[in-house]
């Protein structure tokens, strides 16, 4: 699996890039949004691992981006936050209500 990182903390960058080449994966780094648009076109990732808060941009106006550069192969997108919890939407209550109860009590 390619996988691209893209993270303006290089020692986060880096160590990601370390440990998932261990594991087998092609690895490619970029350290703003600009670069990782750039790499992904040659590149062309199956999965891209994203900072939401970039130097250059954020993550969720990358996402569509790199979507748009590494064409219909089904591009698929982790997103690395400083948050406690990332939800996807729609979200459902039930998920809801198992995130909430692992921040204090039911």
């Amino acid at each position: 699996m390619r996988v691209l990182i893209v993270d303006d903390h290089a020692d986060t960058a880096d160590a990601m890039q370390i440990l998932l080449a261990r594991a087998g994966y092609d690895v490619r780094v970029a350290y703003s949004g600009a670069e990782a648009i750039s790499v992904a076109g040659q590149f062309r990732p199956d999965l891209a691992i994203l900072d939401i808060l970039l130097s250059d941009m954020n993550g969720y106006d990358l996402a569509p981006r790199l979507r748009a550069v590494t064409g219909e192969h089904g591009l698929r997108l982790i997103a690395l936050s400083c948050f406690d919890e990332v939800a996807r939407k729609p979200i459902s209550g039930t998920e809801l209500q198992r995130m909430l109860r692992r921040f204090g009590p039911q």
